[in-house]
C-alpha cells in the first residue's frame, strides 16, 4: 500500500442509497455543459456536449460514475495499491492522503463539471486513477490549459489578420 486515506472516515458511502446519490451527482457533473473550460463554439464541444448532442449516451455516464465511486471506495477503505513509477505524479497523489472521501468527491465533481476534456479522458478509460488520485492537480492543469489556449487563439487570429493585411 503506497498510502492510506484518513481513518475513520464516516463520509465513505455504506449503503446503496448513498452510492446511488453519489452516482447521480457524478452523472450531472459529467453531463453539465455550462461554463465549461472550453469553447462552446468548438466543433468537438458542440458534437459531444451541446444540448441535443448524442455522441455519448446517459448510460455511459452512469457506468463511468459507478466506476469512479467503486474505485474511490476501494482506495479509501484499502489504501492506494496501484503502482505509480513517476515521482511527480506520486508526489501529487500523496499530497491528497488527507482527503476524506467526501473531500475527494467534491474536487472530482468540480473537475468533471467544468472540464469536458477530463470527462472525455475518463469515458475513454484513460487517466481514471490520476483523476481520482489527484483531482485538484488535474483541475489546475485544465484551467491553465484553457487560459493558454485562449492566448494562443488570439495570437493565431492576429497572425491571420497581419497576413491578410500584407496581402492587400
Amino acid at each position: 500500500v503506497a498510502w492510506s486515506a484518513p481513518k475513520p472516515d464516516d463520509t465513505i458511502p455504506t449503503t446503496d442509497a448513498d452510492m446511488q446519490a453519489l452516482v447521480k451527482n457524478l452523472v450531472l457533473a459529467i453531463a453539465n455543459n455550462q461554463d465549461c473550460l472550453c469553447s462552446s463554439t468548438n466543433r468537438i464541444f458542440r458534437n459531444r456536449w451541446a444540448a441535443g448532442a448524442n455522441f455519448y449516451r446517459p448510460e455511459q455516464f452512469e457506468k463511468l460514475a459507478w466506476r469512479i465511486v467503486n474505485t474511490m471506495v476501494t482506495i479509501h477503505t484499502e489504501g492506494w495499491k496501484h503502482p505509480v513509477y513517476d515521482s511527480g505524479l506520486m508526489a501529487s497523489l500523496k499530497a491528497t492522503t488527507s482527503y476524506t472521501f467526501a473531500g475527494r468527491m467534491e474536487k472530482i465533481l468540480n473537475l468533471l463539471t467544468f472540464s469536458k476534456r477530463t470527462c472525455e479522458d475518463m469515458l475513454k478509460n484513460e487517466k481514471l486513477l490520476t483523476i481520482i488520485g489527484a483531482p485538484q492537480v488535474v483541475l489546475t492543469h485544465s484551467r491553465l490549459n484553457f487560459q493558454a489556449n485562449k492566448v494562443k487563439k488570439r495570437r493565431i487570429n492576429r497572425g491571420r489578420e497581419a497576413e491578410k493585411a500584407e496581402e492587400e
